[in-house]
């Protein structure tokens, strides 16, 4: 609909206004006013029918409301700045600042802004000034700065004359907190720097100009310098001659340019990248450097970075604080130190081959699934292999309370033991065979035979070819993509190998890929009140974890080995902690942890077994009572038994 005014020369177009509105509707120019603003409180009422038909006007004319009046009656005409300090206004889409155009382009967008660029600001030595004789800046509503380096006399201007303004990139404080949304890169940094010396880097070198350039370089340097420690040193530029002169192995360059520099310098004198030099690029380029090499580094969130200054500066407009908000980095796919670098996939990864990781990889497996499976030593099965630790179970376990595939390794150790070791005839016939006639374990056994029944329950998928296994292998790093893992990065004994799957499990003993992966954990136990447990404490203790086992190898030596008792034994011996309550031993169960123990009737203890192996070795059953012999109290240290240590494993159970 197009409103008309007679002139002469015929009826000329104008613009709606909420007179004629209000006219169109029957309403007056208040009612019009209180629909366009959306004010419907307490204090003002509007039927449901006169505002869709106010509305159904406003559509129908096509009516805009005039900024200028808009901006009187609310101090806010909804257009919000963008300043660059850059010399030339970033609007190439390959420019290091188009993505942080993006972000702030789609929020304005979404919060019903529009965006004006300021262009015509002079440029002065290289870089353009807020400040001048047609400064624009207050059109806006505030206003978004941009740049790799910004003027701290004009910040503090900004501050003291209260423009709402908000920084990308951190900024330290000018005369007060400089609002801003920044990168976080220091962690990211160290984090490059914690990787490169995992995978044996130790003469570390850092390109730029570190604490003497903009905040975005003093802080790349200072988590380098806080990683490196003293073996890392810094250059002020790609000097490939003073890299080589101090036998530098990796170079963390502030400018990916200077990487590509240092790369061809040493392409031209016959050094390979990173087989003869590694280069590490902390963070994405910020000026042009044609390159087919894709260093090891980190991105940072630009466009997310964009996004959420709009956020910021608008609770700045509705007259909250200005925040300062830190993003995180997102590590490079690449992973090109210097290291012979292959990629393998699978349906499935599982890191760690302890009991729980061949467990998941042999679910995977049935379920006719390819797994690849990483284990840190020689042997798989963790705590009953290599830690040299026999199963500690609950007192049910051979009658239930375990799943299929435990039952066939427990079994599997004693049909090993009756068909390899010279068992007595009882031996044989006993049901629930303790090889090692421990009393810590139901199944004391040699770490070696847990060793073989579990080669042999993997052997029919790698005779497949649908499981590999990568032992020993380092998790040293990992690729993410959000919330998802998409591969992980393990160091074996000549190469790095990133490995990639639909579904990865982290089955380490400690928890190796949570740091790696940036998961939030928590450590220790937390309280009642965090999780709801009644059985929790009141308070949350993060350095109360489980305790460790040492256990060592034994072997029989004749003589009397006897040792003088130590000191506070008789106090030990007789010792029992208060929080055990009445009635309680520590091998009975508890159902409260801060209950006493009522008392439990137990299974059928299967017959003992001692005696009837023939003497092979002592080191089974000196395991399996980890350092006394059978005849002591708990806890007792002194020893009659004839035993001398041959080798210990420490071990994080």
């Amino acid at each position: 609909m197009r409103i008309t005014a007679g002139k002469p020369g015929g009826p000329v177009a104008r613009r709606v206004t909420q007179q004629d509105i209000a006219r169109m509707t029957g309403v007056s120019q208040a009612t019009v006013s209180l629909v366009l603003n959306g004010r419907d409180d307490g204090d003002v009422r509007i039927a449901p029918e006169t505002r869709d038909r106010v509305l159904e006007a406003i559509r129908t004319t096509g009516y805009v409301a005039d900024p200028i009046a808009r901006r009187l009656a609310e101090k806010h005409n909804r257009i919000l700045g963008v300043f660059t300090y850059e010399s030339v206004f970033p609007a190439g889409m390959g420019d290091f600042y188009h993505p942080f155009l993006v972000g702030i382009e789609e929020c304005a967008e979404r919060v019903g802004c529009d965006l004006l660029l300021f262009t015509s600001a002079p440029v002065v030595d290289g870089r353009r000034r807020i400040f001048h004789q047609d400064n624009r800046l207050r059109l806006a509503d505030g206003c978004i700065l941009l740049g790799q380096w910004l003027d701290p006399a004009e910040l503090a201007r900004l501050l003291a004359e209260g423009q709402p303004f908000v920084s990308v990139g951190r900024r330290d404080d000018a005369g007060g907190p400089v609002p801003y949304v920044g990168a976080d890169y220091p962690g990211a940094t160290a984090a490059q720097v914690r990787a490169a010396v995992a995978l044996g880097h130790r003469r570390l070198v850092y390109v730029g100009e570190g604490d003497t350039g903009p905040e975005s370089h003093a802080d790349r340097w200072r988590g380098f310098a806080e990683a490196a420690g003293p073996e890392g040193s810094r250059l002020a530029g790609p000097d490939l001659d003073a890299v080589l002169a101090e036998e530098k192995t990796c170079v963390f360059v502030e400018e990916f340019a200077d990487g590509v520099a240092l790369a061809q310098h040493a392409a031209e004198r016959g050094l390979r990248v990173p087989e003869d030099l590694s280069i590490v690029a902390l963070g994405d380029p910020t000026r042009s450097a044609p390159t087919d090499l894709d260093f090891t580094g980190f991105r940072i969130p630009r466009r997310e970075m964009g996004w959420q200054a709009v956020e910021v500066l608008s609770a700045v407009l509705e007259g909250r604080p200005g925040e300062q908000r830190i993003l995180p980095a997102s590590r490079w796919p690449a992973a090109r130190w210097r290291w012979r670098v292959r990629e393998l996939r699978a349906d499935v990864v599982v890191i760690g081959g302890g009991l729980g990781g061949v467990a998941a990889a042999l679910a995977a497996l049935r379920a006719g699934r390819s797994v690849l499976l990483t284990e840190e030593f020689a042997w798989l099965g963790g705590q009953l292999t290599s830690q040299a630790v026999p199963p500690d179970e609950h007192t049910w376990v051979e009658q239930f309370g375990v799943t299929a595939s435990y039952r066939a390794l427990r079994d599997g150790i004693r049909d090993y033991y009756r068909s390899h070791y010279p068992l007595t005839q009882r031996a044989r016939d006993t049901r629930w065979l303790n090889p090692g006639a421990g009393h810590v374990s139901r199944l004391c056994h040699e770490p070696r035979v847990a060793v073989a029944v579990i080669e042999a329950m993997l052997a029919p998928y790698r005779s497949e070819g649908r499981l590999t296994v990568l032992q020993p292998a380092v998790p040293v790093a990992a690729e993410t993509d959000g919330d998802r893992v998409t591969s992980v990065t393990v160091r074996t004994a000549d190469q790095l190998r990133v490995l990639t799957a639909p579904y990865i499990l982290d089955a380490t003993e400690t928890g190796e890929l949570l740091p790696l992966t940036g998961t939030e954990y928590v450590t220790g136990f937390e309280s009642a009140e965090e999780t709801g447990e009644p059985s929790a404490p009141d308070r949350a203790d993060p350095t109360n974890m489980q305790a460790f086992s040492v256990c060592f190898a034994v072997d029989h030596v004749d003589g009397d080995h006897t040792v003088d008792r130590p000191a506070a034994y008789d106090f030990w011996r007789d010792y029992r902690p208060s929080f055990w309550g009445p009635g309680c031993s520590p091998g009975r169960p508890r159902t409260r942890a801060r209950s006493s123990c009522p008392p439990a009737a137990s299974p059928p203890t299967p017959a003992t077994t001692r005696g009837w192996c023939r003497p092979i070795s002592a080191a089974t059953r000196a395991t399996a009572t980890c350092g006394r012999s059978a005849g002591s109290p708990p806890g007792a240290t002194s020893s009659t038994a004839p035993t001398r240590a041959t080798s210990a494993w420490s071990t994080g159970r």
